[in-house]
């Protein structure tokens, strides 16, 4: 008896065509600007923890009344916030948005810290800042953004690292040898 004969090994594919470099390119770019956006997003939430402490350290207490509460929906998802009235160095009311967090019934109300030199610049006991506060951009969705995008990349990334070395996707020009 013979010993059998060992099946010839299988080639690698040939990597060729610029298609293969459009997709590292265009993966790669995702990888990075979602990386840019969790990195912007972080640099946002931060400058909002910075801004909510040095109100509650700095500011003058104050009991605010809820005066309004409005809720609409529309095509982006709507708004959920709440208008507050009270008396402090000029300023009157202003209002604050409710997400994530249920918004207060009228009349109830509300603890807050006004900043002595704006007194329409405001932190609520929730960590809210007014709408009014150019601060009040937590950063939580340009994360969420770059956290996506970075992922998409990766995947990608990951897809087309193992789309090139089992040779799926070579267009037709590479077919495995057949064993009969």
């Amino acid at each position: 008896m013979t010993a059998p004969i060992p099946a010839p090994p299988i080639p690698t594919p040939p990597v060729t065509g610029s298609r293969w470099r459009l997709g590292y390119l265009l993966f790669g770019v995702l990888l990075m600007v979602g990386a840019l956006s969790v990195v912007i997003g972080a640099r946002f939430h931060s400058e909002h923890a910075d801004t909510v402490r040095e109100l509650r350290n700095s500011g003058t207490p104050v009991t605010a009344t809820v005066t309004k509460v409005e809720i609409s929906s529309g095509r982006s998802g709507g708004t959920k916030r709440f208008k507050l009235r009270y008396e402090q160095s000029g300023g009157r009311g202003a209002w604050v948005n409710c997400e994530p967090d249920p918004c207060p019934a009228v009349d109830d109300t509300v603890r807050i810290w006004v900043d002595p030199d704006d007194p329409y610049r405001f932190v609520d006991e929730r960590g809210r800042l007014a709408v009014t506060d150019p601060g009040r951009n937590d950063g939580r969705m340009t994360m969420v953004f770059g956290m996506v995008m970075a992922g998409i990349g990766v995947v990608g990334l990951i897809s087309l690292a193992v789309f090139l070395h089992t040779g799926v996707g070579s267009g037709g020009r590479y077919r495995a040898p057949r064993r009969w």
